[in-house]
């Protein structure tokens, strides 16, 4: 969910049938008081992950859209009047978006994960929406069970990039923090297993909060300019 003031936010899913086979976009607005459902001219089989306000009337929400031959990254834009899917890069198979950040200048950043046709084999990925276009940004050199699940932007150029690595008891935190002509890892305190990060915000250079889990347990991190404790 993202909320531009108490009276306005935003709220993004899916919807589907008893057999849960049949998934459409869900876009959930909040004005006047009121939780209104918004429509969106989203492909078929389709789910929302991820949702930011780029100021203005302008919003972002990501996802995938499913077809027989796989699933597909999916972005939608909001152009004060409805919904509409945006082209972008990774609209090929075998891709998904979980996350997505925006600033008031016009710059964002939707994350996710590539998989290979049978869908067990993840890297991460990144694309930057200029103004104008999206372009798909490199993310690496990461082990090749990566996948980043949430991202905060910060006006003046900075982003951060959160998620985990590996698989089964080997998952590991993962931060990935964009200077502005590449992502780069950041040491964080979590170095033990089964542990990961789920969304991040940065209201600041100096002040950004990642929650995920470690052991089972809630995990939070926080940035004070310098490291992550």
């Amino acid at each position: 969910m993202t909320a531009v003031s108490a009276d306005d936010a935003w709220a993004v899913g899916e919807t589907n049938t008893a057999k849960g086979t049949d998934h459409k976009t869900l876009i959930l607005h909040r004005t006047a008081n009121r939780w209104y459902v918004v429509p969106a001219e989203a492909p078929a089989s389709s789910v929302l992950y991820g949702s930011a306000v780029a100021g203005g009337d302008s919003a972002w929400a990501d996802g995938e859209s499913a077809s027989k031959g796989g699933i597909g990254g999916l972005v939608m834009r909001w152009n004060g009047a409805v919904w509409k899917p945006v082209a972008n890069p990774l609209q090929g198979l075998n891709n998904a978006f979980y996350a997505i950040a925006a600033s008031p200048g016009g710059d964002a950043w939707a994350v996710g994960a590539d998989y290979n046709p049978s869908l067990t084999i993840r890297a991460a990925t990144s694309m930057l929406w200029n103004g104008k276009t999206w372009r798909k940004v490199p993310v690496g050199p990461l082990p090749t069970r990566s996948i980043l699940t949430g991202a905060a932007v910060i006006p003046g150029g900075t982003a951060w990039a959160v998620g985990y690595d590996g698989t089964g008891e080997g998952v590991r935190v993962l931060i990935l923090r964009w200077t502005g002509h590449g992502w780069a890892q950041v040491a964080n305190p979590e170095h033990g297993t089964l542990s990961n990060l789920i969304g991040v915000t940065a209201t600041s250079p100096d002040n950004a909060w990642a929650v995920g889990a470690e052991q089972g347990q809630t995990l939070i991190l926080h940035w004070n300019g310098k490291t992550w404790s």
